[in-house]
């Protein structure tokens, strides 16, 4: 699959992939985590996600196309695979994927959203039953969300977070990764972006990056 945004790739052969991002027209940086970086349109509201293993992640779009709701983000294209034409080692894969979805805001870390999404997350992990996290999140909601929620979209929020719980909890190797820098917001609406995490894919990327750099050091001494 071609990336129309990444053409001509003989000149892109003596940079790694981060490098080659950075060679895109009209985008920037937008984020990087331990599995995936992302790139922003200066105009689109676009955003494109690429990774090279994260199968938590393949899994909450399947997830997010079975369960719609304003507070998954928008894909805009299904996940796609791009072949890997960039300097890598030999242990690179061949080819790594990439989604492109709407581009949202990050929450600021110093608001009140950090610490009521903390709590809520909290009071979904430690939860018996829905019914349980429902009566929790209830006598609490005069003090969640004060600002940003009315009660039936807290009652809704609070369903849909319980509800990736129990998602996690039947994987063999996903385990849920929920916590505030895993959401963004579409105005005022708050957006689940990333919440499930693979500790293998994450051990196995982390290997692969970690090699890229030791390999590029010793290209950079066979050549001086």
């Amino acid at each position: 699959m071609k990336l129309y945004e990444l053409v001509g790739v003989k000149k892109f052969a003596g940079l790694d992939f981060e490098d080659v991002l950075g060679t895109m027209k009209d985008y920037t940086k937008a984020g990087q985590g331990s599995s995936a970086i992302a790139v922003k349109h200066g105009s689109r509201q676009e955003v494109i996600k690429f990774w090279i293993k994260d199968s938590g992640y393949e899994e909450f779009i399947k997830f997010v196309r079975s369960n719609p709701s304003k507070h998954f983000p928008k894909f805009l294209t299904p996940p796609k695979e791009l072949s890997s034409f960039f300097l890598r080692h030999s242990e690179f894969p061949k080819k790594i994927k990439y989604v492109r979805m709407e581009a949202l805001t990050p929450i600021e870390t110093n608001s009140t959203d950090v610490r009521d999404l903390n709590r809520l997350f909290w009071l979904a992990k430690d939860a018996e039953s829905i019914d349980d996290f429902l009566d929790k999140v209830k006598r609490r909601e005069d003090r969640l969300f004060p600002h940003s929620m009315d009660t039936e979209e807290l009652k809704e929020f609070s369903a849909l977070i319980y509800k990736l719980v129990t998602e996690a909890l039947k994987k063999k190797k996903t385990f849920l990764d929920i916590h505030y820098g895993n959401v963004m917001k579409r105005g005022s609406t708050f957006v689940i972006i990333d919440p499930f995490a693979n500790a293998d894919d994450m051990d196995a990327t982390e290997d692969i990056i970690l090699k890229l750099g030791k390999y590029k050091k010793e290209l950079k001494k066979h050549a001086s």
